[in-house]
């Protein structure tokens, strides 16, 4: 790793009443003191008002923080300028910062790459914070915080413990062969074996729905043409994002847009209305329309109570068949209520009366959304924030577990056990990052943002 100077923005290139520009590297102190003046002296962990110069003179009045090693974020000496948020102003820190020799940007994650090498963090928690800023729900910050404290990491340290501690016994019988020292029986070994599996199962388990959950449940909003689906997107999202019009067949194509409900990622879907058309462009959204219906995991089945229950409608109650998770929303309610039709009625636990004008009926469809994700993945906020990569790892871990399980049921040498262990254990390295390769980490890093 490149142990040189590096500085970046640590906040966003908009104009802002405040920005933040980071350095960290051996050394750094050195140039904080060279282009900061002020009647304070620079101390640790203080921060400092003065102001920037360079050779044209005054660049900005700031506050600078000064951190020394080891007792910084990096782990490295470390000092942050906090000065006004004209993008013309942090350019020109940043310009100044570079002119100094071994100083350079830093790449993206950087910082948090500097982090781990330096011990601060493991791997599980470095990722943690990036899913803390790029978190699009409560859900997902709150599980991102614990893991960054080491929520994640104690669950792997735990059972890192008890394989060392099984390994031990078994070694020690190898060593001890000709004195015939049982110090763990094949039936004992076996117990606590499987028992680790089923802790890792419920790791892999907490990590999969937590990687599936981050990504944001679909939800598709679906029925006949000139029913409300844009409107009640529009209302979803606060935002006026697709078009309403008293035309049917206005939405041609699928809008997608996120919203948290009830702490939950949910990515809408409006979809074109469905109904026999001689359009082909209509056609091309009718057909997406029903592909989103097929892949998505909760259906906003929209009917328009000033209608009534019509052939287009029956024929979408049918697409729905093969569906499990269905709202019903029995729209314009603020116009007319009651459908005369109960056949929906006799076929669906989730009906709301709902109106995308007045609001009516917005609670109960995010309760519906939240206990619909709860049946599915369970106790959802008791998951990980975790990748593809962690959860692969994980079930690595399990067929590893398998084959020692094997191995010690078949009473099979000490030795191939003990081997069988060392691999489990070198998998729960990896997730730690106790055990990565450099272009795993580059991988990781690479998805931060610049000046994290």
């Amino acid at each position: 790793m490149d142990n040189g100077i590096i500085c970046a923005p640590a906040t966003s290139p908009f104009n802002s009443a405040l920005a933040v520009i980071r350095v960290s590297g051996a050394g750094c102190l050195g140039i904080a003191q060279r282009i900061f003046i002020s009647k304070q002296k620079i101390e640790h962990r203080k921060s400092v008002y003065g102001s920037i110069h360079d050779s044209s003179g005054l660049v900005d009045d700031v506050m600078l923080t000064w951190f020394k090693a080891p007792y910084s974020f990096t782990g490295e000496e470390t000092f942050e300028i906090s000065c006004h948020g004209n993008p013309l102003i942090v350019q020109r820190i940043i310009q100044l910062l570079l002119s100094f020799e071994n100083t350079r940007f830093a790449s993206p994650g950087e910082f948090t790459k500097r982090a781990f090498y330096n011990g601060k963090m493991n791997l599980t928690e470095a990722q943690a914070v990036n899913a803390v800023i790029q978190a699009r729900s409560e859900w997902e910050i709150s599980s991102a915080l614990e893991q960054m404290h080491g929520s994640l990491t104690r669950e792997i340290l735990g059972l890192k413990d008890e394989l060392i501690m099984l390994r031990s016994n078994i070694e020690a019988a190898i060593d001890f062969s000709e004195e015939k020292i049982e110090f763990v029986t094949y039936e004992t070994a076996i117990k606590k074996a499987k028992n680790i599996k089923s802790s890792i199962e419920s790791l892999h388990k907490r990590c999969s729905i937590g990687e599936k959950i981050s990504h944001g449940i679909d939800v598709a909003i679906i029925g006949k043409p000139n029913v409300g689906k844009s409107s009640i997107l529009n209302y979803l999202i606060n935002a006026e994002r697709a078009i309403v019009s008293d035309i049917p067949g206005t939405t041609r194509d699928i809008i997608k847009e996120s919203v948290q409900i009830k702490g939950i990622h949910v990515n809408l879907f409006d979809t074109a209305g469905i109904r026999v058309s001689e359009d082909s462009i209509e056609k091309i959204g009718i057909e997406r329309s029903r592909k989103a219906l097929g892949d998505a995991a909760i259906i906003l089945a929209v009917f328009d109570q000033l209608t009534g229950l019509t052939d287009e409608d029956k024929n979408i109650v049918d697409d729905l068949q093969k569906h499990a998770n269905i709202i019903v929303l029995l729209n314009k309610s603020d116009l007319k209520t009651g459908m005369k039709d109960s056949t929906l009625l006799n076929q669906y636990t989730d009906i709301i009366e709902f109106s995308a004008v007045t609001g009516q009926g917005l609670k109960e469809v995010e309760d519906c959304v939240e206990k619909i994700v709860t049946n599915n993945f369970g106790n959802f906020k008791k998951s990980f924030t975790a990748d593809i990569r962690i959860v692969q790892l994980f079930e690595k871990a399990v067929e590893y577990c398998l084959s020692l399980i094997t191995v010690l049921e078949n009473e099979e040498p000490e030795e191939i056990a003990a081997f069988e262990i060392r691999q489990l254990t070198d998998v729960l390295k990896e997730i730690t990052g106790e055990i990565s390769t450099d272009d795993i980490l580059d991988s990781i890093f690479t998805r931060f943002c610049i000046g994290k």
